[in-house]
């Protein structure tokens, strides 16, 4: 029988429409957003719907609430579906794969693979010019009289200007061979203890924000509540479990597509280099 685990990837994993983008939209999901919203607008029909007047006093505690609320459910149900994606068979397999490469790597391997990283990131760039030359029916030659001074076409030179301002993706060394997808382009000789207290008060702004609200914060019942009373309330709160949701999505879709396919790219490099690295000594 299936854990509860392996039932939640089951439904996340049900979704079949695709982002332009590439990224795998949670189908069920996005219907349970459809359903909340529905709910919601059934309700405000039976009602007399307006605006109320804006008062800063009487908005911004109850406003300042519901945005926090906002931010740690988000948040907090983000960080929970990167968990939940980090059991995906993709990701699981990417990332026992780059383990292995770079478990099969020496120290002479690690500082050749600098030296290939270079030059591999420079073919990149050198790639993406010339297929952005071709889509605008440019040449090499007349980028590189662009470079050297010479103007023609404003339109063209445009054009030329941008392509010009490409750069080599920034890829590190320590990115390449880093276990874990968040390295930042650090440098695998940094110290890992400089960045330590930034990244544990990063994490602490959320828990911070829901501490001050609770010190903070006044609660006074309220008297003779009417049904519009509590509709509206209702209505207010419907809100967040549709942040929820799409908090939790969001981080299953980031390492379930995006993380994973950091390690593919990872793991094609180190290969291409141990290619040929076989190539030289055959």
């Amino acid at each position: 029988m299936k854990n509860l685990r392996e039932i939640e990837i089951s439904l996340l994993d049900g979704g079949q429409a695709l982002k332009k983008n590439g990224l795998e939209l949670v189908g069920g999901l996005g219907k349970l957003v459809a359903l909340l919203c529905a709910a919601v607008t059934a309700i405000a029909t039976f009602t007399d719907v307006s605006f109320a007047e804006f008062a800063l006093s009487d908005t911004l505690p109850s406003l300042l609430l519901l945005l926090t609320s906002s931010y740690i459910i988000y948040f907090s149900l983000e960080d929970a579906g990167e968990h939940l994606g980090e059991g995906c068979e993709d990701y699981l397999l990417q990332k026992k794969r780059h383990t292995e490469l770079c478990d099969s790597l020496t120290g002479e391997d690690t500082r050749a693979l600098g030296v290939f990283l270079e030059e591999y990131l420079k073919d990149e760039l050198a790639t993406r010019r010339r297929r952005a030359l071709a889509a605008h029916s440019l040449t090499e030659q007349e980028l590189e009289k662009y470079i050297a001074g010479e103007r023609c076409d404003r339109g063209r030179d445009r054009i030329l200007r941008r392509i010009s301002r490409m750069r080599c993706a920034k890829i590190t060394l320590y990115d390449v061979i880093s276990s874990g997808v968040k390295a930042g382009g650090r440098s695998r000789l940094d110290n890992p203890e400089r960045g330590k207290l930034g990244s544990l008060l990063l994490k602490l702004i959320p828990s911070t924000l829901c501490t001050v609200l609770t010190v903070s914060i006044m609660l006074t019942a309220k008297s003779d509540m009417s049904a519009s009373d509590i509709i509206g309330s209702v209505l207010k709160l419907t809100a967040l479990p549709v942040i929820g949701v799409r908090g939790y999505a969001a981080g299953y879709s980031y390492v379930k597509n995006d993380c994973a396919v950091w390690y593919r790219i990872r793991c094609d490099i180190i290969e291409e280099y141990l290619a040929g690295k076989s190539n030289k000594s055959a």
